[in-house]
């Protein structure tokens, strides 16, 4: 609805950061006084692990770098073979920044505590939403600079790929999720998986071609 006019005005960033302070804050209050005890399973040593704090931040700071190594990579790839940018942030930027998503949630089934890696792929979607393109749009707002005719053709025909092609393609993995456990009660989880990496697989194909 914000992309139907071709920009994310500073007001719309303002208001998608506002949101996603109202769900932080909904969360906490609503959510965060967990309840639950550690799993058997678990091994204790993992929770009582000393200066978590310290671990947080220095994760957190190897992910930043992480991040900017894996955006230096991409802009090198994209202008060496070419590529287009919109394939540049949706497959390879995409799966860069996706990898601590994916490593989470790896060590946090094989620990089993799924619960913490679907909640870390759920909130990594909410805050990429709406805080990432938030202080994005009040820093630089989408598509209001002063682009060249090349740059604003390049930008609409990205949000009308967008709007036609990605959004729904994104809602549809939604609704699956959602939806999956309910229709297929009772059926192997691994098949599931392979069937929601398999469609992205087609999607990475689809779009590259």
């Amino acid at each position: 609805w914000m992309l139907s006019d071709g920009a994310i005005s500073r007001i719309e960033g303002g208001i998608l950061l506002g949101l996603f302070v109202v769900y932080t804050l909904a969360l906490i209050f609503v959510r965060g006084s967990g309840t639950e005890s550690v799993p058997s399973e678990v091994d204790e040593s993992d929770t009582q692990a000393s200066y978590p704090w310290l671990r947080t931040l220095a994760g957190s700071a190897a992910i930043a770098i992480a991040a900017n190594l894996v955006i230096y990579g991409a802009n090198g790839l994209a202008t060496r073979f070419g590529l287009d940018d919109g394939f540049v942030g949706i497959v390879i930027l995409a799966l860069g920044t996706s990898l601590p998503e994916l490593a989470a949630g790896v060590a946090s089934a094989r620990k089993g505590q799924a619960e913490i890696g679907l909640g870390n792929v759920v909130g990594s979607n909410v805050f990429n939403t709406l805080a990432v393109m938030g202080i994005a749009a009040l820093v630089a707002p989408f598509g209001l600079t002063d682009l060249t005719p090349e740059e604003s053709e390049a930008w609409h025909l990205s949000l009308s790929q967008a709007h036609a092609r990605d959004l729904p393609i994104n809602l549809c993995f939604a609704l699956a999720l959602i939806l999956g456990p309910p229709i297929f009660r009772g059926r192997a989880a691994r098949p599931r998986a392979g069937l929601l990496f398999g469609a992205w697989l087609a999607y990475v194909v689809y779009i590259a071609l």
